[in-house]
């Protein structure tokens, strides 16, 4: 998935266009989870946030919303829609001070620093391919480690930290 100029947070980078497209389109249901730090009246906007929001013509649905602190709320979804998190809160009156994604499936951004990149866990991987295309025929309960022996060894699939502050980070010996 994208993040736009002023987020920040968990990337996931591929060349496989079947992979891009499993994880980004809704309706494969992927969950992006994103830490949203708000100003303006939390308490009213919750309920607003819990309902659908139409802007702009769309509908723009929240999978969950929590507040996790005085100006800070939990937001995940999976529609994916250009800025969704940042115009839902617009309409429930909030301004997005930061927005960072922190989630995108069951691959976390856990204490990946901005700027930095590692490759995927074989766990991660086997969530990642056990619905694409080319993996279609595992077994649900085939073990994750069958499922990362099944990749091909140039596969560049890597999660990485993106920042405002460093916003064309690419690993080593690639170009974005």
């Amino acid at each position: 998935g994208r993040l736009d100029m002023d987020s920040e947070g968990l990337l996931l980078l591929t060349d496989d266009g079947a992979l891009t497209h499993k994880l980004t389109h809704p309706s494969h249901q992927v969950e992006k989870e994103y830490q949203v730090w708000v100003r303006g009246d939390v308490e009213r906007a919750l309920p607003i946030l819990a309902a659908p929001i139409v802007d702009g013509g769309e509908t723009l649905t929240a999978d969950r919303v929590e507040r996790t602190g005085p100006h800070t709320l939990t937001v995940v979804i999976h529609q994916g829609k250009n800025r969704q998190v940042r115009r839902m809160c617009a309409a429930a009156g909030l301004e997005v001070e930061r927005l960072r994604r922190v989630r995108e499936g069951r691959v976390l951004l856990g204490s990946l620093r901005p700027g930095s990149w590692r490759s995927l866990t074989p766990e991660e991987i086997g969530f990642t391919t056990s619905f694409t295309l080319n993996y279609e025929s595992l077994d649900a309960n085939q073990d994750f480690q069958d499922a990362y022996k099944l990749l091909p060894e140039n596969d560049p699939l890597v999660a990485t930290c993106y920042t405002v502050d460093d916003p064309c980070v690419s690993p080593p010996g690639t170009s974005i």
